[in-house]
């Protein structure tokens, strides 16, 4: 259960070997801290990197952005507002996550009834913090550095639904629609950009995109600064809000492309939130067998500095379009997916780690650094599948690549995930 306090925890003379406060101490830091009280009490004064999601930015719980929190197993210390009566028994007692309901408008912004839900949730809340004096002055205490600003901002506390936002992308329907590109704009929090670059995000990046990022950015053939980002399979756009958040003079911009609109939705209002919304085009389309492009894509700014692929593999044969997103000297991909391990059939694989369930998202050994093998280029992806020992992806040095990582890397659950970088020579 969460610890309800008005003050950072510190060792104090009650406390007589410490090891309470010490242990306390080392919980919060250990902790995402989230702030979400209205804008303006976070500029006038915040703990430097604390995440803000302003509540009253949010007009409805679909609104939120509920997958920029952290996993529920990562600790959470929730900063709220002063503006009601924060007990114990409040935050600790149950909501009815069915009918909880974002309200804004509440004399507390609806932080309250916000705690409760995670609590109820089960998001590993450590610490409710309420503001006060007595907070940032026990925050300065125990070594956090505290920024005040008094700049004022009229929009600061607009509703999210007031925000410009992205252009609705259409349900996908059976036959070929004209192709989606949305160009996302500005933060709906009324937050400067210059405060939000500041805050650190409430989740962790995949181990392998840190890794990948760390040596490209060592590595003297990639670009120093203005290099573009295509994330196939985006997702909730987690990987390239994390890029353009963390690397903003070294990343100019990113292209995320999914065949799910809630993915795309996602991935426009992360940016819009994270103020990198010009940086970023969100692509509804689906990456189909032979290399088809569906809807296409007219004008794509292709080929890419680094394409990214990271849980997930698009079909087979969408391997030649693959390569030309990398038709230039330095250009990067990563790829990250499951891969059965050399000797064990998909059987095996089933049987011991439940999913992926066929090799429609699961590698065999070898393939990516195969010859493309064009003589299955026209056959169904199912054939292309049972024939997996015999296809090649084309990452090969005859092909113009250089292999940079092939690794092995085992996730939290256990199931090997592989690890692979090509560049073009």
């Amino acid at each position: 259960m969460p610890i309800f306090a008005t003050t950072f925890p510190r060792v104090t003379p009650d406390d007589h070997d410490g090891a309470t406060a010490r242990n306390d101490i080392a919980t919060i830091r250990n902790a995402k801290l989230i702030d979400v009280r209205p804008a303006a009490a976070y500029l006038a004064k915040h703990i430097r990197g604390s995440f803000a999601l302003s509540l009253p930015a949010f007009a409805t719980r679909a609104d939120f952005p509920w997958f920029l929190l952290p996993e529920k197993s990562v600790p959470v210390a929730v900063i709220v507002p002063s503006t009601a009566e924060w007990t114990t028994e409040v935050v600790h007692k149950p909501i009815d996550k069915g009918t909880y309901r974002m309200v804004p408008d509440a004399l507390d912004h609806g932080a309250v009834d916000f705690v409760r839900y995670l609590v109820t949730s089960k998001w590993n809340v450590t610490h409710v913090l309420v503001d006060g004096n007595e907070l940032w002055a026990s925050a300065a205490a125990v070594g956090y550095e505290i920024v005040a600003s008094t700049e004022p901002r009229e929009d600061r506390d607009r509703p999210f639904a007031s925000s410009a936002p992205a252009a609705a992308v259409p349900e996908r329907s059976p036959s070929p629609s004209p192709p989606t590109m949305t160009l996302v704009a500005d933060s709906p929090t009324g937050l400067p950009a210059e405060i939000i670059r500041t805050m650190r995000l409430p989740f962790d990046p995949a181990v392998v995109l840190e890794r990948t990022a760390s040596f490209l950015r060592a590595d003297a053939q990639f670009p120093s600064t203005g290099a573009t980002v295509l994330d196939l399979g985006c997702g909730a756009g987690r990987d390239i809000m994390w890029l353009l958040h963390k690397f903003p003079d070294w990343l100019a911009s990113a292209v995320g492309v999914d065949s799910w609109k809630g993915s795309c939705d996602r991935t426009s209002q992360a940016a819009r939130v994270l103020a990198v919304a010009d940086r970023v085009q969100v692509v509804r389309a689906r990456l189909d067998p032979f290399g088809a492009i569906k809807p296409a894509i007219p004008n794509w700014p292709k080929p890419f500095d680094w394409v990214l692929l990271h849980r997930f593999l698009p079909p087979r044969t969408f391997a030649p379009t693959l390569h030309t997103f990398l038709n230039k000297p330095g250009a990067v991909m990563m790829l990250s997916t499951f891969q059965l391990p050399v000797g064990m059939g998909l059987d095996e694989w089933v049987a011991e780690h439940e999913t992926p369930t066929s090799l429609t998202n699961l590698l065999v050994p070898g393939e990516l650094t195969r010859p493309l093998n064009e003589g299955l280029l026209d056959k169904p992806d199912a054939e292309v599948m049972a024939r997996a020992s015999e296809w090649g992806w084309g990452f090969t040095k005859e092909a113009g690549y250089e292999v940079l990582r092939n690794e092995t890397v085992v996730i939290a659950d256990g199931r090997p995930l592989v690890w692979f970088v090509a560049r073009k020579i």
